[in-house]
Parts: structure tokens; sequence; C-alpha cells
């Protein structure tokens, strides 16, 4: 998992990551959650599970700092993963 940098600026952050190659793979729905590094870190989890490993984050703060993470999901059994890994990012400076 990492931040990918090319569709990053300062409101938005990208997150991709790569699933293990097992079959069982093409059956997990992925839910990716931020939080903002200011001591409350309250998580905001996107709108809907997605089975794409990329998700870009918008509507952030310029020049502040989050913490990411993914959870995993069986989609024939609703089983849910918590995340075992995160990210940390910092958005760009915003022009004035």
């Amino acid at each position: 998992m990492k931040v990918e940098n090319l569709l990053t600026n300062s409101s938005s952050l990208s997150l991709i990551w790569w699933p293990d190659s097992s079959p069982k793979s093409s059956h997990l729905e992925y839910l990716p959650s931020i939080c903002k590094r200011d001591g409350a870190e309250i998580w905001h989890n996107s709108s809907a599970w997605q089975t794409e490993v990329l998700y870009q984050f918008s509507g952030l703060e310029p020049y502040t700092a989050y913490r990411m993470k993914v959870y995993v999901r069986e989609n024939t059994t609703k089983l849910v993963f918590p995340s075992s890994q995160f990210v940390d990012a910092t958005t760009a400076e915003g022009s004035e």
C-alpha cells in the first residue's frame, strides 16, 4: 500500500494497494478509510465497498497530515478483515 504521488495535490490524496495473487483475491472488496492526524483520529470511510485497488480521497485540507487504511471483505461471505497496515501522507501546500 502506498500513496500515488502523481494523483496527489493540496485537496486530495490517492492510495493504491496490491491484493494477494491467490484465486480468492478476485472475491475481495475494499473500503478505504482516512483520518486527520490531529490527535482526535476520527476515521471517515469511503461511501461504498469497491473492487478497484486505487482510491482518491478528496475534499481534504491543504498541507495537512492524514492516515489511510483499507478494510477488506470477502464479497461471498461479507466477512470483514480490519486493515493490518496504514499509510501516512500530507497533502500539498495550497496556493494563495
